[in-house]
């Protein structure tokens, strides 16, 4: 157990921002590496159809997101934060949208959907800044006449 107080709303919220500023530019693998506590043993991402559990995880899997989903737009819809210990845990709603394209469909479909979501966010010891521990997607709540994600 360390003395590192959890991170605050306003730090969580910029973690969030960046997080989601690089998913909607489509960022180099490598610059999320100082956004997720890849070095925790109990660090779980969970997306949609996989669990990723390590950074050798994460990086083939962005990759494969990338040639999947294009004018992506993520935002944080709310966030309820309770801080214990050394961390925060969070329940969010994310609204999500992207295009996909899967050859050799002669148009690209739209997803637009509101996505369950917890967090669990510490203080990295190495940069004292919030990053994820757990990011778990529960349910993507498609709207409209969105195409659903498979």
């Amino acid at each position: 157990m360390s003395n590192l107080v959890p991170p605050t709303e306003s730090e969580v919220r910029q973690l969030v921002d960046e997080f989601y500023a690089k998913l909607d530019a489509h960022a180099p693998v490598e610059e999320y590496i100082d956004l997720f506590a890849f070095g925790e043993p109990d660090l779980i991402l969970q997306f949609p159809g996989i669990t990723l559990t390590s950074w050798e995880q994460f990086k083939p899997w962005y990759e494969g997101t990338l040639n999947e989903f294009f004018d992506e737009v993520h935002a944080a819809e709310k966030i309820e934060l309770t801080a214990n210990n050394e961390q925060a845990d969070i329940k969010a709603v994310v609204h999500w949208e992207a295009s996909r394209w899967k050859p050799p469909a002669a148009h690209s479909q739209r997803i637009v959907a509101s996505v369950d979501q917890s967090w669990v966010v510490i203080r990295s010891p190495e940069t004292l800044k919030a990053v994820f521990k757990q990011y778990i997607v529960y349910k993507l709540n498609y709207l409209n006449s969105s195409t659903q994600s498979k």
